[in-house]
C-alpha cells in the first residue's frame, strides 16, 4: 500500500482510547518558542494525546458524560453547526468532543442550569460533515437552515430632495413583500448605543470615501414585523451616525442586516427554534444632497 495512503489511514481514525461523539475534560498544549524553534509540551503521564480542528495539540484526560444532543445549523449555507450536549460538570470551557475524523472540537460556549432539570450544556460548533456524522452516530436529527423571505424587496431614498447643513440627514428603507406568504423581519436587537447597526453605510464624496465613525453597539429589545404583500414597512436612520457631512453630494452604499425567522413566536429560540432563521442583507444605494 502507498506511504500517502498509509497516512491518511492514521489520520482517520480516532485517537487511541477514544471514539467519535465521546466528551473528555482535556486542555490545549500550547508550545514555547525557543527563538525561531517551537517546543511542544510533552503530554502529561496518563493522558491522552490529539489534535484538534484547527490543527492545535491536546491533552484529554477524564470521559465527562453527556446527553440530549442536539445538531443545528448556525449559517445560511448550512456549513456551519452548533453541537450542544448537556451533562454534569460541562459549564467549565474545559471539554472536548471527539470528531468522525478522529480530531476534537473545543467548546464553543458553555454554560450552568441551562439544560433540561437544571444540567449544565456545551457547545461545539462543527463543520457540516462532522455534524451529520454525529447526528447518524447519536441517532438524532440534523436541522438545516431554510430559505426565508424570498420575496421581500428593499427599496432607498432619501427622506428629502435635499438637507440643510446641521439638520438629520434621513434615509428611508422601504421592506415590501412580493410574496403570498407573510414575512417576519428583525427590527431593533443591535440599537442599544448611539446608532441601529442593523444598518451600515458607505459614503463618498465624488472619488473620496469619508471615514466611517467607530460605534458599537450592545444588543437591545428586538421584534419581528410582519410584512405583508401590500402593507410595507420603512425604518428611518440618520446617515450622520456614520460619516460626518457638510455641504455638498454625496453617494452612499446602504445595508440593513435582517433576520427573518419562521415563527415570532418561537423567535428563533435557542436551541430547538434555532436553525429557524435566515440571514438577509438588504442593500441599495442613493444620493444625498445638502445645502
Amino acid at each position: 500500500m502507498p506511504l500517502m495512503t498509509l497516512a491518511r489511514g492514521a489520520l482517520a481514525r480516532p485517537a487511541r482510547g477514544t471514539e467519535p461523539g465521546e466528551v473528555y475534560d482535556g486542555e490545549l498544549l500550547v508550545p514555547a518558542w525557543r527563538g525561531t524553534e517551537r517546543i511542544d509540551p510533552p503530554v502529561p503521564r496518563g493522558r491522552i494525546a490529539v489534535t484538534t480542528s484547527r490543527g492545535e495539540r491536546a491533552a484529554l484526560s477524564r470521559r465527562v458524560q453527556t446527553r440530549n444532543p442536539r445538531v443545528f445549523s448556525i449559517a445560511n449555507a448550512n456549513d456551519r453547526y452548533n453541537v450542544l450536549l448537556e451533562g454534569s460538570g460541562v459549564a467549565t470551557g474545559a471539554q472536548f468532543l471527539v470528531l468522525p475524523d478522529g480530531t476534537v472540537a473545543p467548546p464553543s460556549s458553555w454554560g450552568p442550569g441551562g439544560g433540561s432539570g437544571g444540567s449544565d450544556t456545551v457547545t461545539f460548533q462543527v463543520d457540516a460533515a462532522s455534524a451529520r456524522g454525529l447526528a447518524a452516530l447519536w441517532g438524532v436529527p440534523v436541522r438545516d437552515r431554510s430559505p426565508l423571505g424570498q420575496g421581500l424587496v428593499a427599496r432607498w431614498r432619501p427622506r428629502k430632495p435635499s438637507f440643510k447643513a446641521g439638520e438629520p440627514v434621513e434615509i428611508e428603507l422601504v421592506i415590501e413583500n412580493t410574496d403570498a406568504r407573510a414575512a417576519y423581519v428583525s427590527v431593533g436587537g443591535r440599537q442599544r448605543g448611539p446608532r441601529d447597526n442593523r444598518f451600515d453605510f458607505e459614503v463618498r464624496r465624488g472619488d473620496t470615501k469619508l471615514p466611517k465613525i467607530e460605534a458599537y453597539d450592545f444588543g437591545g429589545l428586538m421584534t419581528h414585523t410582519k410584512v405583508v404583500p401590500g402593507a410595507p414597512i420603512t425604518l428611518v436612520v440618520d446617515v450622520r451616525a456614520w460619516a460626518a457631512l457638510e455641504r455638498g453630494t454625496y453617494q452612499v452604499a446602504c445595508r440593513y442586516g435582517a433576520e427573518l425567522v419562521v415563527d415570532p413566536t418561537t423567535n428563533a429560540s435557542w436551541p430547538d427554534h434555532a436553525h429557524e432563521l435566515w440571514e438577509l442583507e438588504l442593500t441599495g444605494a442613493v444620493e444625498v444632497q445638502i445645502d
